[in-house]
C-alpha cells in the first residue's frame, strides 16, 4: 500500500471512529449488539445482488462461449472483495475479474476444458454499463429525496435539482462513450502503436486492437446489452433491500423511497470516495448525513453504517481467500505443472 493510500485510510478510519465517539459509543454498541446476529443475515442475502451482477454479465456472452454461472458468480464475488477491502481505486477488481473470465472452463459433463474467450471484452462492457445502471439509480434517489420534501424541512435545496442536472451528464458522458466504443473508437490510437518501433507499445496496440474489436462486438449485441442494463437495474434495488433489512433489525423501519435514496446516496458517496481504501469513514460518513436527514435517530444511523461495514467485512475476507486459490491454480499452469486439472484456476464444475 503507498504511502497517501495509508494515509487517505487513517484519515477514513479516525472520521468512523469520531463519528462513533460523537453520536455515543454505549447506545450504539447496544444496537449492534442487539442485532449482531443480522450480520449473518445480510452476509447471506447478499448473494442476490451479486447473482444478479453475474447473470449481467455473463448475459453478455455469446450463448456458445458463456461460462457456467457459478464459474462467473465467483469471479464476480471475488471482484466486489478486492474493490472493497484493497486499495485498488474501485477498479482493481475489474481487472482481477477480466483474467479470471479469461481462463479455460469446462461445463458440467463435459470432459476437456474450454479456453476462455471474450473475458476483457465483456468485463469492460460490464463495468460500464454498471456505472451506467448506478448513474440511473443515484438519479432516481435524488429524484425521491427533492420530492419527499422531508417533513417541510427544504432538503431539496441541499441535494436536489443541481445534483440531478450532474448525475445526468454524467449519464450522457457514459452514453457518448459507449457509443464511440461501438465504432471503434480507439483504432486510431492502436493502429499508431501497432507502426511503433518499440516492442513494448507494438504488443500493447495488438492486444489493444483485439480488445476494441471485441466491444464493439458486444455493443453490436444491443438486446444483450440492454438486458444486462436492466438485470443491474434491479441488482441496485436488491442492495436496498439490505438497508430495509438492516434497519428493520435494529427497529426503525422506512418507506421504500427512503431506503432507495439511502441507498443511492451511499452509492455515490462510496464512489466519490474511490481514492480511499474501501471508502472507509466516507461511507460511513455518507450514510450518517443521508439517515439523519431523513429522519433517524443519529445512533441508529451510524449503527446502520457500522453493520453495513461488518457485512462488507464478513463478505469480502473470504473473498480474497478465493482469489488467492484461483491465482495460485493459475500460476501452477503458466508454471506447467502436470498436477493442475484443466480449468482448476477459478473454474466451478
Amino acid at each position: 500500500m503507498t504511502l497517501p493510500a495509508i494515509v487517505a485510510a487513517l484519515l477514513g478510519l479516525a472520521m468512523a471512529v469520531l463519528l462513533v465517539w460523537t453520536q455515543g459509543p454505549a447506545a450504539i454498541g447496544r444496537l449492534l449488539v442487539d442485532a449482531g446476529w443480522g450480520v449473518l443475515l445480510i452476509a447471506a442475502f447478499r448473494v442476490v445482488p451479486l447473482a444478479l451482477d453475474a447473470w449481467a454479465w455473463n448475459h453478455l456472452w455469446d450463448p456458445p462461449e458463456r461460462r457456467p454461472f457459478g464459474f462467473i458468480l465467483r469471479a464476480r464475488w471475488i471482484c466486489e472483495s478486492i474493490n472493497t477491502l484493497l486499495p485498488v481505486a474501485q477498479v482493481g477488481g475489474d481487472v482481477a475479474r477480466a483474467r479470471l473470465s479469461g481462463l479455460p472452463f469446462r461445463r458440467r459433463g463435459e470432459d476437456e476444458a474450454r479456453p476462455g474467450a471474450g473475458g476483457g471484452a465483456t468485463t469492460l462492457v460490464d463495468y460500464i454499463l454498471g456505472q451506467f445502471s448506478q448513474v440511473l439509480f443515484i438519479m432516481l434517489g435524488l429524484g425521491l429525496l427533492a420530492g419527499l420534501q422531508l417533513k417541510g424541512r427544504g432538503a431539496e435545496t441541499v441535494l436536489g435539482w443541481p445534483i440531478i442536472a450532474g448525475m445526468a451528464a454524467a449519464g450522457i458522458l457514459i452514453l457518448w462513450l459507449l457509443l464511440a466504443l461501438r465504432r471503434n473508437a480507439i483504432s486510431g490510437v492502436t493502429q499508431w502503436m501497432r507502426r511503433s518501433e518499440a516492442g513494448f507499445l507494438n504488443r500493447l496496440g495488438t492486444g489493444a486492437e483485439r480488445l476494441d474489436g471485441g466491444v464493439a462486438a458486444v455493443l453490436g449485441q444491443r438486446r444483450r446489452c440492454l438486458a444486462a442494463l436492466a438485470i443491474k437495474g434491479s441488482a441496485w434495488f436488491a442492495r436496498a433491500a439490505e438497508i430495509w433489512i438492516l434497519l428493520w433489525l435494529l427497529d426503525a423501519p422506512l418507506g421504500l423511497a427512503e431506503i432507495v435514496v439511502i441507498e443511492a446516496i451511499a452509492g455515490a458517496v462510496r464512489s466519490a470516495g474511490f481514492l480511499v481504501p474501501g471508502a472507509l469513514g466516507v461511507q460511513e460518513g455518507g450514510i450518517f448525513f443521508i439517515g439523519t436527514l431523513l429522519g433517524l435517530p443519529p445512533e441508529i444511523a451510524v449503527a446502520l453504517a457500522l453493520m453495513r461495514r461488518a457485512r462488507e467485512i464478513v463478505t469480502s475476507v473470504p473473498g480474497l481467500f478465493a482469489w488467492s486459490h484461483a491465482e495460485r491454480g493459475a500460476l501452477a499452469r503458466v508454471l506447467g505443472r502436470q498436477d493442475a486439472p484443466p480449468g482448476s484456476a477459478g473454474a466451478d464444475r
